[in-house]
């Protein structure tokens, strides 16, 4: 039954291609505009797609196979170029000597997954509201393709990847596995009281100089003797935020990762718990054993990060006849 629902809709899918294909030789923006609907269409019938895990396996001089053939043997039947998937040779022989047998990235409708040897790393996290508000963003940046971005976004959320590369494994060293499928993505976070909380807010004036606490950044300049000219913005950048009624930026941190907001809207975010945390750190030293003390500093550091509670607003001009959108209030 579900791969009947798979198969349907994919036919839903060609279909609404076709027809769009077929119309009667219309103009840019509308054939641009008719293939938008159909994708618009297609996203009410797909259902969520989780694709069975893909092995690339890489051999010493950083060739990638696939099912056990040569990536450039396959190149005939994909579309795009195989040969991004290669790697230097001393890149392999780095991992090799450093025992990275595998990295895993696992794509799914909750975030981007990184695992280096099974042990899980900080990852991009969304959901179905941070992702629309992703596509409302890029349209009222005027990204380019602003309008297919807002619309594909929401279709690929429903698509599941699970891709491992893995890397040549020196003679004698016990293999690791791979993470288990089906496994929680990522495990809660705990709850811990903060080690320091730091709540600003920054507002740019007219002129392009921000300002805190009513003193503007050539203000603090001359009291610190710090130079802050990097902070300060052009009019022009000030006009074209306030033409879009791009109103504030907030930044957060939490003990679930850094988050980010616009004009009060979530977006997807950095997200970690002290696990992941101390398993970027574990990997630092890994790779890198020589800095071990700088891995234990950094160590450090991350879990202040991670027990911070900070909380960074930074406000621009509104347009006239504008109304105010208010901050983002809580977690």
């Amino acid at each position: 039954m579900r791969k009947a629902r798979v198969w349907l809709s994919l036919l839903v899918l060609l279909l609404l291609v076709l027809v769009t294909a077929c119309s009667a030789q219309p103009t840019q923006g509308q054939a641009t505009e008719m293939t938008l609907s159909a994708l618009d269409t297609a996203a009410n019938f797909l259902p969520q797609i989780n694709l069975p895990r893909l092995v690339v396996e890489y051999d010493q001089n950083g060739v990638p196979s696939l099912f056990g053939v040569k990536a450039a043997m396959l190149q005939p039947f994909v579309p795009f170029n195989l040969q991004v998937l290669n790697m230097r040779p001393d890149y392999i022989a780095w991992f090799q000597r450093s025992n990275l047998q595998h990295i895993e990235i696992v794509y799914n409708r909750e975030g981007m997954f990184l695992y280096a040897n099974g042990k899980p790393l900080p990852h991009l996290a969304w959901n179905e509201e941070s992702v629309k508000n992703l596509g409302e963003v890029a349209t009222m940046l005027n990204w380019q393709n602003a309008a297919i971005i807002q619309r594909v976004l929401p279709i690929l959320q429903r698509f599941g990847m699970d891709v491992v590369l893995q890397f040549p494994v020196s003679e004698g060293v016990e293999r690791i596995p791979y993470r288990t499928p089906g496994t929680p993505s990522s495990s809660p976070t705990a709850k811990v009281e903060p080690s320091a909380v730091i709540h600003l807010a920054i507002e740019y004036r007219e002129d392009g100089l921000p300002t805190l606490l009513g003193l503007t950044s050539r203000d603090l300049s001359r009291l610190t003797g710090a130079d802050l000219r990097f902070t300060e913005l052009p009019e022009s950048t000030i006009a074209y935020l306030k033409s879009v009624n791009m109103q504030h930026v907030q930044l957060q941190t939490r003990p679930d990762g850094i988050r980010l907001f616009v004009n009060g809207m979530a977006l997807p975010y950095l997200a970690y718990n002290e696990e992941e945390l101390n398993n970027v750190v574990d990997l630092y030293k890994q790779l890198f054993p020589a800095q071990a003390e700088f891995g234990e500093l950094l160590r450090q550091v991350l879990m202040m990060i991670q027990r911070a509670d900070v909380d960074v607003a930074v406000q621009f001009p509104v347009r006239q006849g504008a109304q105010r959108i208010p901050l983002h209030m809580g977690n």
